[in-house]
């Protein structure tokens, strides 16, 4: 049984997924520990979606802990027909992702395509980031918690601000226009030819790639952080209750 501190107040969660966490020298907590922590503000809020708040919570009060993505589907809570729906979203959610997570793992680079930066030519992969676990609020809020943390920017932001810094090196670089609408053909053609028979509607914007250039290996990595930008649209027939497996 998870006995809360003296310091919080206790909440109501759904029984769900509660197990706990361990990212290395992440001190182990309870997933409803870390929700209250975003509750309570605690956090660094990263973005906002039509569906949900990205959110790095603390996970203890010594400055050189680290800290956990959190997600709040706030948006899909009010969406949904029944309590339970939004559960059921993100799990299903959870399982497409960890699907389209292993056919990429098998062939990042399905239709072998390649990039030009700098002058140099790079060969392209692919990743798609595993979901967190999921666990929800009493209140119809689902959470999902502990999803990898991926640095830079999205290819979203490289419109605004083309410059980056090369992995593996201090050299920042600046990103021609040409380059920029590259990188993003890349990522829409992937989606467009998705290596898997059950795509379904899942699509991963610009606003959820985060690319990775290593010139010194000549290589350029598409980091997916999610596979849909309306889990709301996507997974509607989920949310009215209806039993349809996107990936047939």
């Amino acid at each position: 049984m998870f006995v809360y501190p003296s310091h919080m107040t206790p909440q109501k969660f759904v029984l769900g997924v509660s197990t706990p966490l361990d990212q290395g020298n992440v001190p182990v907590l309870d997933l409803n520990e870390i929700v209250i922590r975003c509750m309570q503000g605690d956090k660094e809020v990263l973005g906002e979606g039509s569906d949900s708040t990205v959110n790095l919570v603390k996970v203890s009060q010594d400055l050189n802990a680290g800290r956990v993505v959190v997600k709040a589907y706030t948006g899909l809570k009010e969406r949904a027909h029944h309590a339970g729906r939004a559960f059921d979203v993100i799990k299903q959610y959870k399982y497409d992702t960890e699907v389209a997570h292993r056919v990429l793992n098998e062939n990042p680079n399905p239709l072998e395509q390649k990039i030009t930066i700098s002058g140099t030519e790079c060969d392209v992969e692919h990743s798609i980031i595993p979901q967190g676990e999921a666990i929800q609020h009493s209140d119809g809020t689902v959470y999902s918690i502990g999803q990898e943390f991926v640095p830079g920017k999205t290819l979203l932001q490289f419109l605004h601000n083309p410059t980056i810094e090369c992995a593996g090196t201090n050299k920042t670089i600046r990103l021609t226009s040409t380059e920029v609408n590259d990188l993003n053909k890349i990522n829409l053609v992937l989606m467009g030819k998705f290596p898997t028979d059950a795509r379904g509607r899942v699509s991963s914007s610009s606003l959820n790639v985060k690319p990775e250039i290593n010139l010194k290996e000549q290589k350029v990595k598409f980091r997916i952080t999610d596979l849909s930008d309306a889990l709301h649209e996507d997974y509607g027939a989920v949310l009215m209750g209806l039993n349809v497996n996107l990936w047939k």
